[in-house]
């Protein structure tokens, strides 16, 4: 989480199964709520991740990876810690470790990948503080004080 050059909290408005770099899975878009560190211009953004149940042709493909939490919803938030898309178009973050990705909850409670949590259900940050969204931005408002609001 440290590592990234921004931090974004974003709302998943759009998602696609397919295929990244022969990997199944999907393709979510997001749009910017509040994001730290280096600006972002663009409206929508897009990040991939491998896990998806999708047909293609006759045949259903299933795509689980226990690495990663339950990927966001149409309509959910999720968080994350990313560089700067470097792809042509400026659009594509490119997810480096599972816990780049941290869902939002309806409730506000962080989905965390179950190897950073100490609990089976990846509600609660083993070495971490933050349980809701509001906990986290808070924490990384302490240590990312530019906020750019959207």
């Amino acid at each position: 989480m440290t590592h990234s050059e921004v931090a974004l909290l974003a709302r998943v408005t759009a998602r696609a199964f397919g295929f990244y770099d022969l990997m199944p899975g999907q393709l979510l878009q997001v749009e910017p709520v509040v994001s730290f560190g280096s600006r972002l211009s663009e409206p929508r953004y897009y990040f991939f991740v491998p896990i998806g149940r999708f047909k293609i042709g006759g045949a259903e493909l299933c795509k689980t990876d226990t690495r990663y939490a339950e990927p966001p919803e149409v309509g959910d938030e999720v968080f994350l810690f990313v560089d700067k898309p470097a792809d042509l178009t400026g659009t594509l973050f490119h997810v480096q470790t599972a816990g780049d990705v941290v869902p939002v909850d309806a409730h506000g409670a962080l989905r965390f990948p179950h190897q950073y949590t100490d609990d089976p259900k990846g509600t609660r940050l083993g070495r971490f503080s933050a349980t809701t969204k509001s906990d986290l931005i808070g924490n990384i408002r302490a240590t990312r004080p530019a906020a750019v609001q959207r």
